[in-house]
Order: C-alpha cells, then sequence, then structure tokens
C-alpha cells in the first residue's frame, strides 16, 4: 500500500489518499496522526506541503514508522526554511532546513533521553534553488541568504528494528542542488497526469 498524506486538492493515482477534509479524490479521511491502517502494513508514503503545517512532528513520524514495513520509503516537500513561502503562510507552524531531517533516526538522539522510538534514515535531500542562482559556495551562500534555496524534497528510509542511540551510526543523507524550472517542468506534468486519471 502506498498512501499520500494530506492531499488536498491533489491526490496521486496508485496511492491511498489521506486528508482530513472530504474532496475530490480523497479516500479516507482521518487525522494523519492516527492513520486507520495495521502495524507495517505501508510501503510508501508521500506528504507534499503537509509537513510544515504538523504541530507534533515526531509524534508523525511515530505514527509513520508504526504503520511502515520494514524499507519503507517516505518522502516529504515542504518549503525551505530561508523562503518567504516558509514563513508567509499562517498555517505554517515551522521551518524546515538540511539538518531537520535528522532528529528523525534513533542515533541522532545519542545525547537526549525522549520517548522518541522511529527510525527513519535519512537518504537523499533534493534543494530546488532560485534559477538564478551562481556561487562557488553553495553550501555557505544558502546558509547566508533568503530565497536561493526555495523548496526541499527528503526521502527518508523505514530502519526496522531501530538502531542504537549512537553517534556512530549517524549517516548523512546525499544532497543535490536542482534549478527550481526542473521542479516547473515536473509539475506540470504531474498536473497532467491528475487530470487524464
Amino acid at each position: 500500500m502506498k498512501i499520500n498524506l494530506g492531499c488536498g486538492k491533489w491526490p496521486l493515482k496508485g496511492y491511498v489518499n489521506i486528508d482530513n477534509i472530504k474532496g475530490d479524490g480523497v479516500d479516507i479521511v482521518a487525522d494523519i496522526m492516527e492513520l486507520p491502517f495495521d502495524d507495517e502494513s505501508v510501503e510508501e508514503i508521500i506528504g507534499i506541503d503537509v509537513l510544515e503545517h504538523i504541530q507534533d512532528t515526531l509524534g508523525l513520524m511515530q505514527e509513520l514508522y508504526r504503520v511502515s514495513k520494514p524499507n519503507a520509503i517516505c518522502k516529504f516537500k515542504v518549503p525551505y526554511g530561508a523562503s518567504d513561502d516558509a514563513w508567509e503562510n499562517p498555517t505554517h507552524v515551522r521551518p524546515y532546513f538540511v539538518g531537520s531531517f535528522m532528529p528523525f533516526s534513533q542515533p541522532y538522539w545519542w545525547r537526549d533521553c525522549n520517548n522518541y522510538t522511529a527510525d527513519w534514515q535519512a537518504k537523499e535531500i533534493r534543494l530546488w534553488v532560485n534559477d538564478k542562482f551562481e556561487s562557488d559556495d553553495w553550501q555557505r551562500d544558502i546558509m547566508l541568504y533568503r530565497n536561493i534555496v526555495l523548496s526541499m524534497e527528503i526521502e527518508l528510509v523505514c530502519i526496522k528494528p531501530a538502531r542504537k542511540t549512537k553517534k556512530e551510526l549517524q549517516e548523512n543523507p546525499k544532497i543535490n542542488v536542482v534549478p527550481m524550472k526542473t521542479m516547473l517542468i515536473n509539475i506540470q506534468t504531474d498536473i497532467t497526469e491528475i487530470k487524464n486519471k
């Protein structure tokens, strides 16, 4: 089973489309913090422009971990924390940056105690950058300036059983920088697929 969290007006073909409001293409109306699925029943999760609206992110990742099979893939798209889009929408409750996804894994918590037991390994982060952006040191510049990175995608893998809270087990994701025009081409293709559904 593949699920599309908070699908809103953008249901995806081949996915169980979930939202808390009934609408065209919504297959299940539910609170994504309490999904109506059995343990280890989901193989892929997509959340497009959803995560930035969630108050209890660790709670959500714990719930997604419960329903996910080992090695399930979870993909999120969020506005980048240093973009205007991340801050101007009053329904956004927190920004996300490159390092924001590491605490979804157990090895990150080697210094802290908490009740979070899920283990999601960040495998790849895609940064969609302003087409006019050119830099000899993009790592420095995306940390210093606003509206260079406009959007971010992350791919996580469900690790079961969960790893120990050991610093030595930490893994860094692969980071790709992609021009925004490439995303716009992909969005047009996705919209065409939705209309043809």
